[in-house]
């Protein structure tokens, strides 16, 4: 069964650097398949962060952290984003579960900044 996602939720974590995004999903994900790109602006990882809702560009990204048996991915950008900045979050369906399965479609979400 693929991965499905329980809860999203973008928070300041006082680095400054806010915000940071945690996703949840409803089983532990193969660790290996959860990337980031860590410079540069090349859309080309697992977990995606952009301004641009068709991803032409992302943000780079620290490397991703997961908890909570690795249900949880939490992202925080490389840089600190202006407030009131519209945010697009993705994660492709290269990203699988412990078992090998996919997510079934990409997980798409938009928020702003300081909001």
């Amino acid at each position: 069964v693929a991965p499905t996602e329980s809860d999203t939720e973008p928070f300041d974590d006082g680095s400054g650097r806010q915000p940071n995004i945690s996703i949840t999903f409803s089983e532990p994900l193969d660790t290996s398949t959860v990337t980031t790109i860590t410079s540069g602006t090349n859309c080309s990882e697992s977990v995606q962060l952009s301004t641009d809702s068709n991803f032409g560009s992302c943000i780079a990204m620290d490397s991703p952290s997961l908890s909570n048996g690795n249900k949880t991915i939490t992202i925080s950008p490389g840089t600190k984003l202006s407030c009131g900045v519209l945010v697009y979050f993705r994660i492709t369906t290269t990203v699988k579960d412990a078992s090998g399965n996919n997510l079934s479609a990409p997980i798409v979400k938009s928020f702003t900044t300081c909001s």
